[in-house]
């Protein structure tokens, strides 16, 4: 049974160098693996339990500390979801292909900046090229690809344009808002002085700037979680309401 480190494992063989790879070893030093048979049990354990290939153990544990609040419903559990072993593998299997294709476009695309920001130009660019390849590399990974391949791949490392190279240099209106950056440390989160004065991410800089000389806009951060949460206010009762066997835990 292949197990989401197995797949990790994976991705990193398919770089074309293994800087990568000995890098994180190096800021990792000594690690201790658990057994195979031990992180089989708990991988199965999780899956049966949750029902779905990204939960884990840390569920309980972020309840426990009272990060993570689930709201109130109730679990009517009416019929056995696997009725047989066989039944829990097949989807489990299942689970494996859907992570494993669905998040592959991210993976390549976090490979190849890992290794541009590791020095490591010409492997980055090769990571891009075999990405473009891979027909589940779609939508927003596929297009981030493409603009590093036109941006790494100029001579002398390559002299010939790529197709899609029209498509990716259509004019589009940039915007360029000037920090002053605390820190220029691989690895680190960047941080600026914003214009109050006050530390800040990239993020905040960026709405600093919208709301003064860009243009008087009022924003905030949040990786979609407003149109997330108007979703989910919206439909609550439909979300939560009584159906059998929908919820079967409290996570």
């Amino acid at each position: 049974m292949i197990r989401r480190h197995d797949l990790k494992e994976a991705r990193l063989r398919r770089a074309t160098s293994p800087v990568l790879p000995n890098a994180v070893l190096e800021k990792t030093g000594t690690c201790i693996q658990i057994s195979s048979s031990a992180e089989s049990l708990i991988w199965h354990a999780e899956r049966l339990f949750f029902l779905n290939g990204e939960q884990d153990l840390s569920a309980f544990l972020l309840v426990d500390l009272g990060i993570v609040k689930y709201p109130n419903y109730n679990c009517i559990i009416s019929n056995q979801i696997f009725s047989s072993r066989n039944d829990l593998l097949a989807y489990e299997e299942l689970l494996i292909n859907f992570m494993s294709d669905g998040r592959r476009g991210y993976w390549t695309l976090r490979l190849s900046i890992d290794l541009e920001h590791l020095g490591c130009l010409n492997e980055s660019l090769l990571v891009a090229e075999d990405g473009l390849l891979d027909p589940w590399v779609r939508a927003g990974s596929r297009t981030a690809l493409q603009r590093r391949v036109l941006r790494l791949g100029k001579p002398p490392r390559r002299w010939k344009t790529p197709s899609f190279s029209e498509s990716v240099k259509r004019k589009i209106t940039e915007v360029h808002v000037q920090g002053r950056p605390l820190n220029c440390r691989t690895g680190m989160k960047s941080r600026f002085y914003g214009e109050d004065g006050e530390q800040c991410g990239v993020e905040q800089l960026a709405m600093q700037y919208y709301a003064g000389e860009g243009g008087g806009w009022q924003g905030v951060h949040t990786e979609s979680g407003i149109w997330l949460t108007i979703f989910r206010l919206l439909l609550w009762d439909i979300i939560f309401s009584n159906v059998p066997d929908v919820f079967r835990a409290r996570f």
